[in-house]
Formats: structure tokens, sequence, C-alpha cells
């Protein structure tokens, strides 16, 4: 009675140390990061809470995670407190995973020391590649504590006779559901396979019921199909056939691929590459991981059984996952992003490998032989990737990606091939070292890993605040104001978010839950002919798009970092934002700035306003709505019979055409032409053409709505 109290205190003083950890982290942190990883994953609770995101990435990356934030999603109405909400029950699922170790020690290893349970629960916990993932809203959280869960089930299923059927059923529910988390975790059927060949081999008898395993597989597998059904209604009804990202889809599409000689070599070079991160990012202790568990498996005793099955389950796990991920990215290893450096799909079984290795350790040591040999493949790994990856290192390699490997590096990016060389030899040394004291003094090790991993999660903490400050401050002065829009209004309001470019409109959709947004192209176009047209969160640089007299503009200021103004239409947001007090000017006048303005003469920008004799004035290539307008130039010679005005613009298949136009007033100082625009256009050019002997001066160019 006494063990278990104290079993469920050091449990509960875990999951208290991992969350206030993340806590902290929670609440400075107040948007997504990840596009499309988060945005895929999070719009199906929000879906079944009565909010519909557009999904512009057409990749599917599992539900089997994501309805366990449904709840968040229908008590909390403020987007940002459900996000914190998110990180703070990731947090708590994560702290499982070392609890899950504590009692893996004790019930199935025999190691009661107190001590020696807490340092190696807390150093598989604190794995950055484990304890970052509860930062974000993805399925990485759920994938790792399943692979935990399992192996927990296998090891009962192992050596507790009680149940068995249940457990059965519930390893095959399990299998099957984590392949609705990601389709990725099918890597873990095959593992099981060989563990329940290799226990049926050694001991003449199953591990399980394979009836109750099979009924609990294919009726999860069944639930699993009718869902993603629904979801391909919901989000991806354009696809036909298959959903994208899926591991059918990987082999229907990769099949064709790998027959090519270049992408097999592609392939072998990616599953050489994942095995050295998670290698070097475990300080070596998947290659000493690699030598004993081909020890064990020629030694063939019964008695080191256990240790085996846990070797089998996360080394052939590791390379098997490898092997998965590098078929997921056979088409993408030639993008900046550099798929070949990447450890994401294969260090969930990092924590379980650094299990296999410690607890070998402590119960039966190790020859200092099997140390040098782990040393000896670390070293030539280490020199061979070097080799071959070095010159592709760039500073676009996404680093949720590389996680652990990333934490090392100064800045938070390797830029330089030099800055990749410095952390890989930091990782190599530390390796050497820590595989040395590992066998010697092993609570040094341990001591020594939890410092190294608690200084790298504290970066990672300090590097995901930033992240989330970028990324919001660009709504940042608008945000409160949009929520007491959201909040005044009973049906939901339509917002098209329209951008330049320069940033993913749909790592916003978190923030901006609760509103119906348009942030395509085709979808704004449609919104705004169909008027459904309410608010407009829009990029500066897109200010000629809102033009039209029953938009307002309101008067927020902006900052260098934040480049988005807000604009509403309709007597219903006019009174609720007068009522507040919120100021607004109709947007129905735009003044083109000059420095947009460019000329065929020595200056290539618009000198001073000066078109000088015989030269052409172009620009500002902007767009515009369905309208009629009014061009008005001020400036000086504008009524020469040699000076002449032509108006063009691109239309949907990006080809140039002249636009007619009718002169109002042709003076001296003042030019005015009259243009219908009948669709949405872009490029829109106003050309002058100076064949004068005189320059011409422009003062202002002013487009008003008629």
């Amino acid at each position: 009675m006494k063990s278990i109290h104290t079993k469920i205190k050091d449990c509960i003083g875990i999951i208290l140390i991992f969350l206030v950890f993340n806590f902290i982290i929670s609440l400075n942190v107040k948007i997504l990061a990840i596009n499309p990883d988060e945005i895929n994953v999070l719009a199906i609770p929000a879906k079944i809470s009565g909010n519909q995101w557009y999904l512009a990435s057409k990749l599917y990356y599992g539900w089997g995670g994501a309805i366990f934030y449904y709840p968040l999603f229908a008590l909390i109405k403020n987007p940002i407190t459900i996000y914190r909400g998110i990180i703070l029950v990731n947090s708590i699922l994560l702290s499982f995973i070392p609890c899950i170790s504590y009692i893996i020690l004790e019930d199935f290893f025999e190691i009661y020391n107190r001590k020696i349970k807490l340092l190696i629960s807390f150093f598989l916990g604190i794995y950055p590649g484990t304890f970052s993932m509860a930062q974000y809203g993805w399925n990485e959280t759920w994938i790792r504590l399943i692979t935990w869960i399992i192996l927990f089930i296998l090891l009962k299923l192992i050596y507790e006779e009680k149940n068995r059927k249940i457990k059965s059923f519930l390893l095959g529910v399990l299998l099957a559901y984590s392949y609705t988390i990601h389709g990725r975790m099918i890597v873990l059927i095959p593992v099981i396979i060989i563990i329940y060949l290799y226990f049926f081999i050694s001991k003449k008898r199953s591990i399980l019921s394979i009836s109750f395993y099979l009924i609990g597989f294919l009726l999860t597998f069944f639930i699993d199909k009718i869902i993603k059904g629904k979801l391909q209604v919901w989000f991806f009804v354009s696809q036909k056939g298959s959903l994208i990202n899926t591991f059918s889809d990987t082999v229907n599409n990769r099949l064709n691929v790998i027959t090519d000689v270049n992408t097999i070599m592609s392939i072998l070079r990616a599953i050489f590459s994942y095995l050295f991160y998670i290698n070097i990012t475990s300080f070596g202790i998947f290659a000493l991981a690699l030598v004993l568990l081909i020890k064990l498996w020629k030694e063939n005793n019964t008695q080191n059984l256990k240790y085996t099955i846990v070797g089998i389950f996360s080394v052939i796990g590791i390379i098997f996952s490898s092997i998965i991920g590098a078929l997921f990215f056979a088409k993408d290893f030639t993008g900046t992003d550099n798929f070949y450096i990447y450890g994401r799909y294969t260090d969930h079984f990092t924590s379980v490998i650094i299990l296999f290795i410690i607890v070998l350790i402590i119960k039966k040591k190790i020859d200092m032989s099997n140390i040098y040999q782990a040393i000896t493949i670390t070293l030539v790994h280490s020199v061979f990737f070097l080799l071959i990856e070095s010159n592709d290192v760039n500073s676009k390699m996404v680093d949720v990606n590389i996680t652990t490997l990333m934490s090392f590096s100064p800045n938070y990016v390797f830029d330089t091939p030099e800055k990749f060389y410095m952390v890989i030899l930091l990782l190599v040394i530390i390796a050497v070292y820590m595989l040395f004291i590992l066998n010697t003094k092993i609570y040094l090790a341990l001591i020594m890993g939890i410092s190294i991993y608690a200084i790298c999660d504290i970066n990672l903490g300090y590097r995901r605040i930033e992240k989330s400050d970028k990324t919001f401050e660009v709504i940042e002065n608008k945000y409160q104001l949009l929520q007491m829009i959201k909040e005044s209004k009973k049906e939901k309001i339509s917002l098209n978010f329209i951008t330049d470019g320069q940033i993913p409109p749909a790592i916003y959709l978190m923030i901006l839950n609760g509103y119906n947004v348009n942030y395509t192209e085709e979808f704004v176009e449609q919104n705004i002919f169909s008027d459904r047209e309410e608010l407009s969160l829009v990029s500066e640089s897109k200010e000629s798009f809102m033009l039209d007299n029953n938009i307002y503009k309101l008067d927020i200021k902006n900052n260098k970092n934040n480049k988005f103004d807000l604009y509403y239409k309709g007597d219903e947001l006019k009174n609720i934002l007068e009522n507040k007090k919120v100021k607004a000017k109709k947007h129905n006048t735009y003044v083109i700035p000059l420095n947009n303005i460019f000329t065929t003469s020595d200056s290539k920008e618009l000198n001073n306003g000066i078109v000088k004799s015989h030269s052409i004035m172009y620009g500002p290539y902007i767009e515009l709505r369905p309208n009629h307008y009014q061009i008005i130039i001020k400036g000086e010679n504008l009524d020469k019979d040699t000076v002449s005005l032509y108006i063009t613009y691109k239309n949907k298949k990006n080809k140039k055409i002249a636009m007619g136009y009718k002169v109002i007033k042709k003076e001296v100082n003042q030019f005015i032409g009259e243009i219908e625009v009948n669709d949405f256009i872009q490029d829109f050019e106003t050309i002058i053409e100076n064949n004068s002997n005189e320059d011409v001066n422009i003062k202002s160019m002013t487009i008003i709505v008629k």
C-alpha cells in the first residue's frame, strides 16, 4: 500500500512539474505557428463546435487527437484562451509518459530505487523532441503518448495472464486508433507482428488473443473509415478518391517514383540521415541499442526476453519509421526545406530506446567492448553524415522538424554549414562522454542528460513565445476590436482576410475563430459579388482594392510590424462601432503614392514628380474591384496635345489589356478621367507619355469612387 501511495505521489509530482513549465509558456503564447499541421488538425474541433475553416492546404493530418480538443472549442469563446488550453492539455498528456515509464521500471523490470526511477522518468520525459511538442496544437503530442501506452499494454499482455482478451482487444483498438492520429503510425503494426513472432518462437505461446485483437482493430479501423468520409465532405470535397497525406495515398503516389534509381538513392540517403538524427540527439544511445539488440538476439536467452522485446519495439520502430518517413517525402527531397535532415517522424521512439539502454545498464551491465562499438558507429556515422548533408544545410529548414537539433543552434537557425558543423561536433563530444559514463556513473549520466535537455527545452520555450509574438503582432492592435465586434453580433460575421502574400492567412484562422473567414482570391471575390461583405482585414498594400462608397476604414494606427487595416460595410456594423465610439472614415478615395510611380528616364522612380521630355511615366500596379472611378491627376503642363494618357490592367488570365476612359477635364494643372471597372482587375496602370519638349510635373494622383 505504501508503495502505491509513493507511486501516485511521484506521478502527481511529475505531472505538476511538467504542467507548471508549459503553463508559463502558455501564458505567453497567443497564436498557432505551424501551417498546415496545426490548422488542419484544429479545423476538426472547430467544425464540430460550429466554426467552418476553409483549408487551403488539402493535406489530411488525422482526427484521433483533434477530437479531444472539442470541449475547449465548445466551452470557451476566446480563441487565445482556447489555444492556451490546448497547450495545457498537451502538457498533461505528455507528463503521462514519464509516469508510464516510472510504472514500467518497477512493475516489469523490478527497479525499486525511487531516486533512480525519478531520474530516469525525468530524463525520458524531458527529451526535447517529446517535451516541446506540447507547445503546438497538433497530433505530435498524441503520437508520443500512444506509443508509450501501446508499449505498456504490450508488456501487460506478456507478463500478466489475467484479462488477456480485454487487453488484446484494447491493443487492437489502440493500434488502429494510432493510425487515426497520423498515417505514419501504421509502423506499429509490423513492429507488433515481429514481437508476436519472436515471442511465439521463443516461448511457444501467443502473447495475445488473435480474435479479440482483430475485433478491436477492425472495429476501430471501420469507424476511422466512416469519420474520414465525413472529413472529406467537410474539408476536402474537391479531392477525388482517397485523402491526401494518408499512408495509402503515400504508397499509391510513390510506387511510380521509387522505380527511379535517383529516387531510390535519395530514400536510402534520407533513412541514413534520419537514423543519424536519432543517434546524435540521444547522445549515441541509438547506436548502443542497435549493438545490444543484435547481441540479445544472438544469445536468444529467454531470461532476457523482456529486454529484447523493448529493444525490438524501439529499434525496429525507429528503423521502420525512418523508412516510412523517407517514403512520405520521396517527392520533396529537392525542396529548400531539406527533408534529408529530419527527426519529427522518428523521434517518438527516442525516449523508449533510452529506456531500453538504461534498464539494461542497471539490470545486466554492459561490456565496454559494446560501448566502444557504439562510439565507433557514432563517429563513422557522423563523418559520413557531415560529408553528405552539410552542403544542403540552409536557413529554411523547418525548426519543428528537427526540434532537438535546432535547440543547440545559436540564433535558432542553421544558416551556414559552419554552424551546423559546430553543433554536430558538440553533440558527438557529448555522445562519446555519455556513452562512457552511462555504464559506470549512471547517476551522473542521468543528471547530465536532464540538465542538457532542460536547457534545450528552455530555449525552445523561449523561441515558441518569440514565434507567437511575431505572428500575433500583425493583428495585435485589431484583436480586441475584432473580439468586441464578434461578441456584439449573434450571427457569424463574414471576414475577408486580404494579404499581399507576405504572410499565410490560414495561420490566423484560430485567432479569428468565430468568424467566417475568406482568404483565397476566389472566396473573397465571391463574398463581394454576393453582397455578403461585412468586415475585412486588409494589407496596406491592398488599400486600393477596398475602394467603395459603402466601405469604411477604421481609424487605427499601424506600426512597422502591423501593416493591416480594418474595414467594414453595412449599417449593422456601423451602429455597433459607433455605439462603441470607434471612429471610421468612408473609404472612397485613394491617393497614389508617387514612389510607386516609375519613369523611363534616367531615374527609375518618379523624381520630384517630374516626367521628363520624351519619357514615359507608368504605375502604380494596384488592384481594383468593380466600380465606377475617377482618376484625378494634378500637376503642370498636363493639357498639351503631345502629352497622352493610357490606362491598362491585367485580367484573370494575366493578359495585359488597354482600358478606355472618358475625359472629364484636361487643363494645364489638372486631368480628370472616368473609367468603368466591371470585374476584379490587377496591375492597374496609368501611363503618361510625354512627347513634348517640356517636362510634365506631377503633384498628385488620386482615384475616387463615383
